[in-house]
């Protein structure tokens, strides 16, 4: 699997909940760091995210996943993520300038 397509993997376990703004991969060592930006965080929207997460590791049992939830509260994500690029990221919502 190319990481394009693993990215897009990733991306769409994320991108049907409404919340999530964008997705993120990193690779550091032996893990890829997901990043799920989302503005506003809440338990409801915890856990949804979380199961998707446990979904993914499930079935992508060969990778060490290390998954993070960013409640923006709205500041730019730049100020998270610094200029990383994302795999997917939604359209439809305000998002921050891509630096």
């Amino acid at each position: 699997m190319t990481t394009a397509s693993l990215g897009q993997e990733i991306a769409s376990a994320f991108e049907e909940i409404p919340e999530v703004e964008s997705v993120y991969v990193l690779h550091r060592g032996d893990a890829l760091k997901v990043f799920t930006p989302v503005n506003e965080d809440n338990e409801q929207l915890s856990d949804q995210i979380y199961d998707r997460e446990l979904e993914l590791g499930r079935k992508r049992s060969d990778i060490h996943f290390d998954f993070n939830l960013v409640a923006k509260r709205n500041r730019p994500i730049h100020q998270f993520l610094g200029s990383y690029t994302p795999v997917w990221e939604r359209r439809s919502c305000p998002q921050s300038p891509i630096i």
